[in-house]
């Protein structure tokens, strides 16, 4: 059971409440989605198969999301049925990616009851996905979960970054960040200028409690090698990036493992979020 089903569990909240938040969630969210259909049909209409394509991604929801929702609701991921969408620039093919429909989605969100409905609707609000299906409706449930007082201490799962934390790497820490939030997970940096007794024991429980750990290690600094080491050691999945300059200075030898190579900040972000979305596919 994950965290987040255990917090709704302990909260203590009213079932006319829980109905009263869902009936007004769905009423809006519903307007939503009957607003964005006449003006799917109005501008399909007009603009033919243009507006098709143009609409596409307002009418999918994000499926890495859904099948969040559906694991800790202890469904399966082929309750609803998933979709796969390929990409093109021309006649060329850039790649594919999978999706539920937002409908069925939707559908199936309003059979849920009680509690149920509220762990999918703060998952959703927590998503920090930027698909257009769903952005919208994140605010939409955020301003509802305020105005109904309904406060949950949860901590989405977190990945532990470790890097250099020098002025000059800066930016790429932004960039790692950004796309680890993209994803929905927290990022946890812990910066220091050396390692003592006082500090390791927190950095090796943020590592044991972290999703997977992303490790740069650009400038060769000690302590990011330790952290490295030590989250593989717990069998932890673990991203090395490194900035190109830096690549024939590591301290061990790296040619056996996949490694990110950057040389500017955008290939970084490109390359990560690419293989943090390889490595959510492997699990599904």
């Amino acid at each position: 059971m994950g965290k987040l089903k255990n917090a709704v569990l302990d909260l203590e909240i009213s079932n006319e409440t829980l109905k009263d938040f869902k009936i007004s969630v769905m009423n809006k969210i519903n307007f939503k989605r009957e607003s964005i259909n006449m003006e799917f049909e109005d501008n399909e209409m007009h603009y033919g198969e243009s507006a098709v394509e143009a609409y596409s991604t307002m009418f999918e929801f994000p499926a890495l999301l859904v099948v969040e929702v559906l694991s800790e609701l202890g469904y399966s991921k082929d309750t609803l049925t998933i979709k796969t969408r390929e990409e093109y620039s021309g006649p060329h093919l850039l790649g594919s990616y999978m999706y539920y429909e937002v409908d069925e989605v939707w559908d199936f969100i309003e059979g849920l009851e009680g509690k149920d409905f509220l762990i999918t609707v703060l998952l959703i609000s927590s998503s920090n996905s930027d698909w257009q299906s769903i952005t919208s409706i994140t605010q939409l449930i955020i301003k509802e979960l305020y105005n109904y007082k309904i406060k949950i201490n949860h901590r989405n799962p977190t990945v532990f970054i470790a890097m250099s934390f020098g002025n000059k790497m800066q930016n790429a820490r932004e960039t790692i960040v950004r796309v680890i939030k993209e994803y929905g997970y927290e990022a946890v940096l812990i910066d220091m200028k050396e390692h003592n007794n006082q500090i390791v024991p927190e950095i090796f429980n943020e590592i044991e409690n972290s999703s997977f750990v992303v490790g740069d290690l650009t400038e060769q600094k000690r302590g990011v090698y330790l952290e490295v080491g030590y989250a593989m050691a717990k069998d932890k999945q673990v991203i090395l990036t490194v900035k190109k300059e830096d690549f024939n200075e590591n301290h061990f030898d790296v040619s056996q493992i996949n490694t990110i190579i950057w040389d500017a900040e955008i290939e970084l972000e490109r390359r990560l979020r690419s293989r943090i979305k390889a490595m959510h596919l492997q699990n599904f």
